[in-house]
C-alpha cells in the first residue's frame, strides 16, 4: 500500500477513536440517566399525548405529539435528530420504536417513523421520547473513506489522484467566456472555470461574497449541455437552499433524500411529492392503510 493510502488508515483510526469518544460520552451523560433525570436534561419529553397518526408523501408512518407536562422546560431535541418512542405500559413484544424528527413547533413534535405502521401500543398511554446517539455521519464519513481508499482504475482513483497531487486536472479551453450581469467579474470568472474544469474545481470566499450564487449559475449553465446535473452538499440544510435557488431560475430540480429531513419549502421538490401527484397515489395510499390494518388485526393472533 502507498503511503499516501496509508494515510486513509490513520484517518479512519482517528475518525473511529472520536466517534467511540463521542458515544462514551452519550452513554455518560444521557443513556444511564433515569428517565426523570433525562427529562430535566431536556434529552427526554415524558409524559405525551398523540395528536395525529398518518403516512407521510413518502408513505412512511408519522406520529405527531405533545408534552403534557414540563411546558416551560429547555430541551435539545432539534429537527433531523434520531429519536425514540417509547410507552412504559405492558405490551406484548417490543414497546419502543425509532424515528426521525421532522420538526418540533414549541411543545409539539412530529417524528416520522422508521416503520411501515404505528405501532399499536401508540395509544395505550404513557409514552415517551428519547434523544438518540447521532452516528449517521460517522457512518457517511467512514464509508466515503474507505470507498476512495479501495478505489482503482476507475473515475474516483482518477480524482483521488488529483485531489492528492499526484495528476493535473484538465480543462478545456475557454474561447467564448460567459458574461452574466448579475454576477460581478470574480463569480463570471469562477463559472467559466467551473464549467470548463473536466475533473474539479475549487471555489472559495469569505462569507458573503456570493458562493451560492455563483455555484447556482454554473449549475444552470451546464444544465444547457449536459441531461442531468448531480447536485451534493455536506448537510440537508445546504441541499435545500441550492434546491430552493435552482427552482427559482426555473430549473426543474428533483431533491432525492429522506424526506424526513427536507424542509418544507422544498418538499414540492422531492421526489416523494412527484410520485404523490401520480393519478394512483391516493389509491395506493388506501390500500397500505388497509394493509395496515390487517397487520395489527393479525399480531393479535400471535
Amino acid at each position: 500500500m502507498s503511503k499516501d493510502l496509508e494515510e486513509f488508515n490513520l484517518i479512519l483510526t482517528a475518525l473511529l477513536i472520536e466517534k467511540e469518544k463521542d458515544l462514551e460520552n452519550y452513554k455518560k451523560n444521557i443513556q444511564r440517566l433515569t428517565l426523570q433525570e433525562r427529562v430535566e436534561k431536556g434529552v427526554a419529553w415524558y409524559p405525551l399525548q398523540v395528536n395525529r397518526q398518518g403516512y407521510t408523501i413518502g408513505e412512511r408512518a408519522f406520529v405527531t405529539v405533545e408534552r403534557t407536562k414540563n411546558i416551560d422546560g429547555k430541551h435539545r431535541f432539534r429537527s433531523g435528530n434520531p429519536v425514540r418512542l417509547f410507552t412504559n405500559q405492558a405490551v406484548n413484544g417490543k414497546g419502543e420504536v425509532h424515528g426521525v424528527i421532522y420538526f418540533i413547533k414549541k411543545n409539539k413534535m412530529k417524528i416520522i417513523l422508521n416503520s411501515k405502521d404505528s405501532p399499536e401500543w401508540l395509544n395505550m398511554g404513557l409514552l415517551g421520547i428519547d434523544l438518540l446517539f447521532d452516528d449517521r455521519t460517522y457512518q457517511e464519513m467512514e464509508k466515503a473513506l474507505k470507498l476512495v481508499q479501495k478505489a482503482s482504475g476507475d473515475r474516483l482513483a482518477e480524482i483521488r489522484s488529483i485531489f492528492l497531487g499526484k495528476k493535473e486536472p484538465q480543462f478545456v479551453p475557454i474561447e467564448r467566456p460567459i458574461e452574466l450581469p448579475q454576477l460581478n467579474a470574480s463569480q463570471n470568472t469562477a463559472v467559466n472555470e467551473m464549467i470548463h474544469n473536466q475533473d474539479v474545481r475549487i471555489v472559495h470566499g469569505p462569507p458573503g461574497t456570493g458562493k451560492t450564487t455563483t455555484m447556482v449559475q454554473a449549475i444552470k449553465q451546464l444544465c444547457k449541455t449536459e441531461r442531468t446535473v448531480l447536485v451534493s452538499a455536506p448537510s440537508n440544510t445546504a441541499v435545500d437552499l441550492i434546491t430552493e435557488r435552482l427552482a427559482m431560475e426555473g430549473l426543474l430540480v428533483v431533491r432525492i433524500g429522506n424526506i424526513s429531513r427536507v424542509d418544507e419549502n422544498v418538499i414540492n421538490n422531492t421526489l416523494e411529492m412527484r410520485m404523490s401527484r401520480h393519478p394512483e397515489s391516493k389509491n395506493i395510499k388506501k390500500l397500505k392503510i388497509q394493509a395496515a390494518d390487517k397487520r395489527r388485526q393479525a399480531q393479535r393472533f400471535k
